[in-house]
């Protein structure tokens, strides 16, 4: 359990949060970090736009919202991820599906059924310390589609002191009829997910509004004290079957711990694999990897997959997965992964992603060793020189920490 200082709105113009005077001392004593304060309620606000079936997404730990991505498939807004960043500024990132028509089985036809592009709206990664409290929908002509996004931003500053931003990042369609009012969080608040709300009817399924869910801010005392330490070993078990074996690390050294796995298909076929990890010490770092068997160039054909756990100021990292494969067994379809925070072996959480062909067709979880975490993922393809070559199982490379 982390030690938490409550925090209390300042009334001033520049809407600061400040300590409570009689835990000046105490904190002035203690390293401390920002954090998103998990024992209080979360706080849903009204919704902007229309409302339909609501769906949650929230991201977890010490990340709150800093971007907001959608696109559409044949002209209705049904694809949405939301985008964070740790409050403490560990840069750490994560992102989470709200809904994908393309995983609905909507693939689309010809003419105006292909994807469109990506859309955003928010704050990059490169303007640290920026996160989304409030934003509002336009929606189309008929009031039933959402065709653009705006949010307005606060500031998290590393002494816990919250304060507002301009500008007010906007991102519209050709489209956009009508602006509607805003969904605003509370003063001490900043934005941890959102809720979607979607028409009814067949995929692909537009949507109709957004509410943003919340959470206050608040400071703890800094616990990133952990080292990764010995040398690191492949596990000998594989989840799926065995294959070549392509060994991804983050760095030659070991030093960063896996929350993320990504994949991508090539003509149904699993080909291409990225991980990305963090430092578990103090060190501000990231590192990634990747392996390609696809062949030639990749196409965008909404087969991108993402299983990502919460490390920020929990420092959550992978130390288990297990994969699912189609129903003959030759190529991953899906994959389970369980983090822990290492040093609390009891603190865990577990977050998967799958396509259409996973059919339940899980395989056997593997495991590092108590008292490590995975540094390194084992990528087997099938044995065949034709490419593009499928994944058909996963392995772990672990390492101690203390």
């Amino acid at each position: 359990m982390r030690n938490k200082y409550p925090v209390k709105l300042m009334a001033t113009c520049s809407l600061l949060i400040a300590v409570s005077a009689s835990h000046a001392a105490s904190i002035a004593r203690a390293n401390v970090i920002p954090a998103i304060d998990r024992d209080a309620p979360a706080v849903t606000t009204t919704v902007s736009g229309g409302v339909g079936e609501a769906r949650t997404v929230e991201l977890r730990g010490d990340l709150a919202l800093n971007e907001i991505r959608w696109r559409e498939w044949n002209d209705k807004p049904c694809s949405i991820e939301v985008m964070g960043r740790a409050v403490d500024n560990h840069l750490v990132t994560n992102s989470r599906e709200l809904y994908q028509c393309e995983q609905t089985g909507f693939r689309g036809g010809g003419g105006r059924q292909h994807p469109g592009a990506w859309k955003s709206v928010g704050f990059p990664n490169a303007l640290a310390g920026n996160y989304i409290y409030a934003l509002r929908v336009c929606l189309n002509s008929s009031g039933k589609r959402v065709k653009g996004i705006a949010v307005l931003g606060r500031k998290i500053r590393p002494n816990g002191e919250l304060s507002g931003i301009r500008p007010t990042p906007e991102t519209a369609l050709a489209n956009c009829d009508r602006w509607q009012q805003w969904a605003e969080c509370p003063a001490d608040h900043v934005a941890t997910g959102i809720v979607g709300h979607l028409e009814a009817g067949n995929n692909p399924r537009s949507l109709t509004g957004i509410a943003l869910q919340c959470r206050p801010v608040t400071i703890v005392e800094d616990g990133h004290s952990l080292n990764l330490t010995g040398r690191a070993a492949e596990i000998m078990q594989v989840s799926g079957f065995p294959g070549d074996a392509v060994l991804l690390r983050p760095d030659d050294g070991d030093l960063h711990a896996l929350d993320t796995i990504r994949w991508n298909e090539k003509g149904d076929k699993p080909c291409v694999i990225r991980i990305a990890g963090h430092r578990v010490d103090n060190v501000n770092s990231r590192a990634n990897a990747r392996s390609n068997r696809c062949g030639g160039r990749m196409q965008d054909d909404g087969s991108n997959r993402i299983v990502s756990v919460t490390p920020g100021g929990n420092q959550f990292a992978i130390v288990g997965l297990r994969v699912c494969m189609n129903n003959q067994s030759t190529r991953i379809k899906g994959l389970q992964v369980e983090s822990r925070q290492p040093g609390n072996e009891t603190n865990r959480e577990f977050a998967d992603s799958r396509q259409n062909r996973c059919n339940s067709n899980w395989q056997e979880w593997i495991h590092c060793p108590s008292g490590q975490v995975a540094t390194g993922l084992i990528a087997h393809y099938g044995k065949t020189v034709d490419t593009p070559r499928s994944i058909t199982g996963l392995g772990l490379r672990c390492r101690a920490y203390q």
